[in-house]
């Protein structure tokens, strides 16, 4: 029985698939068994797999219709685990060689009776394979840490490996939501009563596709509101947390050019946290797109406070 069962979900990306298949293989933690759930791709992504099936027994292949989102996959594969631990892997992304052996330990070797899931920090690669950033995990512990972080990026799927008991009982990823399923899994774990746990290094590179980004925000944004609507009883008690995630809404819709909805989230915004920062969004919101993304710039000049 592996220590660890990996779970990689993929849709159409028989390009890039290799990059994250590769990353897992070249760990420095040999004890896993990889799980490439293929939600219904139309391209060549069997063949692709069926390579390194043929070359590697620790990696298995499911195909399954398409369930236009990463949670059912995810959820299929787990039927199937038997690993003590499980961490996941978006199609599109890799691990650095160490994460695996460094997660595990940590695990291994914490008095933490209740920990649940352990991340690490993550690379952003943009489209020019440059480094946009890095966005550091490990200063949330607790649930009320992750909500005053205001970083709905906080848990990337990536970065993840948790505790397969404790699916049992926070239950697997909710398939109502598209995309943002694994933040909400994170605080579902967190208010079941689960601790976090981070390996304060950047382990994971995550990459953003600048040729989809309109694309993207206008699936993902529909997504988002739902997971506020969801969880929006415990983020009344953090107002102006409630307020950031209505103002990160704000932009995404604003960015997926959908003014209105946009307009909406920021008012919303300043309802809970009346601000200079959510009067410009506002601001923003009435001359679109292109003014949000030219004030941004300044922003990140030191033009504009």
């Amino acid at each position: 029985m592996p220590k660890i069962s990996i779970i990689i979900p993929t849709y159409n990306r028989a390009d890039l698939l290799p990059r994250a298949i590769n990353s897992v293989l070249n760990q420095t933690f040999k004890d896993f068994e990889l799980f490439i759930v293929d939600d219904g791709s139309t391209d060549n992504t069997k063949e692709v797999v069926n390579l390194f099936v043929k070359k590697d027994n620790r990696i298995k292949y499911i195909y399954q219709k398409n369930s236009g989102g990463a949670a059912n996959p995810k959820n299929n594969a787990i039927k199937y685990c038997s690993g003590k631990y499980i961490a996941y892997l978006d199609h599109d992304d890799e691990w650095f060689p160490t994460k695996l052996e460094k997660q595990y330990n940590l695990f291994e070797q914490s008095t933490n009776k209740k920990l649940g899931m352990v991340s690490c920090n993550v690379l952003i690669i943009n489209e020019k394979e440059k480094i946009n950033g890095v966005h550091k995990m490990s200063k949330y512990h607790k649930l009320e840490d992750l909500l005053l972080s205001g970083n709905e990026y906080a848990f990337s799927n990536s970065s993840m490996m948790i505790d397969r008991s404790i699916v049992d009982i926070v239950g697997t990823r909710d398939e109502n939501l598209k995309i943002f399923e694994d933040l909400d899994f994170t605080i579902r774990l967190a208010l079941a009563g689960y601790d976090l746990d981070f390996v304060d290094e950047t382990l994971v590179k995550y990459y953003i596709d600048a040729n989809n980004f309109s694309k993207d925000f206008k699936r993902a944004s529909p997504d988002y509101e739902k997971f506020i609507k969801k969880h929006e009883q415990l983020l009344k008690k953090y107002p102006k947390i409630l307020a950031v995630y209505y103002r990160h809404l704000g932009t995404m819709y604003l960015l997926a050019d959908e003014k209105l909805k946009a307009r909406k989230a920021f008012v919303n915004s300043i309802h809970l946290k009346p601000s200079i920062r959510n009067m410009i969004t506002v601001l923003c919101a009435l001359f679109g797109k292109r003014v949000y993304i030219f004030l941004l710039s300044l922003k990140k000049k030191g033009s504009l406070i």
